[in-house]
């Protein structure tokens, strides 16, 4: 994770970024540190607020050289690699925030619809 980094970069105090996001303090450490999830609307929020994107707040400099454009790869082939590689996948910060964000908000939505028939 690399918003300490963006923080730093921005000659800005956890205190001033946790302020801007409207998180407490501990939270925002929390994020710097990695002992948290950070919800989706914060990783936005923390990417919009550095101007870069949701994968450069992940990204690590030996990653970066290895970047793949995967608008460039077909989505079967995308599919699969994620079946196969499920376990590995979610151990990935990004990969697991991102579906672990997705999944709560399918069950809203489930919870939601079951509600509706009763």
């Amino acid at each position: 994770m690399n918003i300490r980094k963006f923080r730093k970069d921005y000659c800005k105090t956890q205190q001033e970024i946790s302020d801007d996001l409207g998180v407490s303090l501990k939270t925002y450490q929390n994020y710097e540190r990695g002992l948290v999830t950070i919800p989706n609307k914060q990783l936005e929020r923390l990417a919009e607020y550095f101007k870069v994107s949701i994968a450069d707040l992940f990204a690590d400099a030996a990653s970066e050289k290895n970047t793949i454009n995967l608008n460039n790869v077909e989505v079967d082939v995308i599919a699969n690699y994620i079946v196969d590689n499920w376990d590995k996948l979610m151990v990935n910060k990004l990969f697991s925030a991102n579906f672990r964000a997705q999944a709560g908000e399918w069950v809203l939505k489930i919870k939601k619809d079951i509600e509706g028939i009763k």
